[in-house]
């Protein structure tokens, strides 16, 4: 199904810490005049005159934090470039704490827990075996590693978190098509009973991604999203969420395209592609907010649009609160042994349905 792009600007730690820097730069406070004696008696590394002599001058809470943080003697969050900060000191800073390893971003820290896999050194550059794999000669390397990543890393973690990933063929095709239409561009059809993922990296939806990635700036990759989105599709269809037509789903269609959505960012955040500390609901907050109409009136095809996604995803996000991720497995199998679709839903996360959708819009009135 086409994939839903949200529209508002992402906040980093290290963002943070950028503006705190700039904006104590402008009030005079950022020339270094050495630690207190409390900060000298925690700390005794250099810091090449990136922090102010009291963390209390400056005014971003999130760069107070950080430079307390550090001060400490504890790991922070540092860009993955650190030429993008814009002071000196704190590029040979974030340089000698990487080199160093004490990178929070790969590190346990209180900024950023580490996910025990993949190891920092996992790649994602081979399909699953079982995808059957087409690329137009016009998209480019790029585009097709981005294809590759997205779709390699949702099989990863499909296994890890699941046990299992796809078990029958499917496949892929991949154009350079231009179009400007924001339903298409990415989607899975059934062909001769075999599901196949269809994108377009000239589409509507991919040119999306490059934008938002501008938006984001520092390097952030969102590309790969949309793969994985379409790669959960085929779990899903293959693991008891669909019957043998793309439109048709046993699930809820607020569930099916909730989860994809929802286990897409969780890979990207798993990767390391996403920070963690980036939640699902600042992604999708925004957007979900202009959205009318319950949740209940939103489970078959022809009540549902692209622009629906943030709603649905946050409805998963909810839904997941305080349970394992596990169970979207288990309401995928439940529907496939057979359960009709509240009984699927209540044996798998301890909740009737109707009791759900309740709650949902309950804390929906919140935002």
């Amino acid at each position: 199904m086409a994939l839903k792009e949200g529209s508002s600007k992402r906040k980093f730690l290290w963002i943070g810490i950028i503006v705190a820097i700039i904006v104590v730069v402008a009030v005079g406070f950022f020339f270094y005049n050495g630690p207190s004696d409390k900060e000298s008696s925690v700390n005794s590394r250099d810091d090449f005159g990136c922090w102010p002599s009291s963390c209390s001058s400056i005014p971003d809470e999130v760069g107070k934090q950080a430079c307390e943080d550090w001060k400490a003697g504890k790991n922070i969050v540092w860009p993955p470039d650190c030429n993008s900060l814009s002071q000196s000191s704190c590029v040979k800073l974030c340089e000698a704490e990487k080199e160093a390893g004490r990178d929070g971003s790969s590190q346990n820290s209180t900024q950023q827990p580490q996910s025990s896999t993949p190891s920092k050194k996992q790649t994602f550059d081979t399909l699953p075996p079982l995808v059957d794999e087409e690329f137009s000669s016009d998209v480019s390397d790029g585009d097709e590693a981005f294809v590759v990543e997205g779709i390699s890393a949702m099989d990863f973690y499909l296994n890890d978190w699941f046990g299992k990933s796809t078990d029958e063929p499917s496949g892929l095709r991949v154009d350079a098509i231009p179009s400007n239409d924001p339903s298409i561009g990415a989607q899975v059809v059934v062909e001769n009973g075999k599901i196949v993922i269809l994108i377009g990296t000239r589409s509507f939806a991919w040119n999306r991604q490059i934008q938002t990635n501008s938006e984001m700036g520092n390097g952030v990759e969102w590309r790969p999203k949309i793969p994985a989105h379409e790669y959960a599709h085929v779990y899903q269809f293959q693991n008891g969420c669909g019957y043998t037509g793309a439109e048709i789903t046993a699930a809820p269609k607020w569930f099916y395209e909730g989860e994809a959505e929802w286990l897409s960012i969780k890979v990207m955040r798993e990767v390391g592609w996403l920070p963690s500390q980036f939640s699902t609901y600042d992604i999708e907050i925004m957007p979900a907010r202009q959205i009318s109409g319950e949740l209940k009136s939103l489970e078959t095809s022809e009540q549902i649009s692209v622009d629906k996604y943030p709603l649905f995803t946050l409805a998963i996000d909810y839904l997941m609160k305080d349970r394992d991720v596990k169970t979207l497995d288990d309401f995928c199998a439940n529907l496939g042994n057979g359960m009709d679709r509240s009984k699927a839903f209540e044996t798998a996360f301890g909740i009737s349905l109707d009791e759900f959708y309740k709650n949902f819009e309950s804390y929906r009135s919140t935002w």
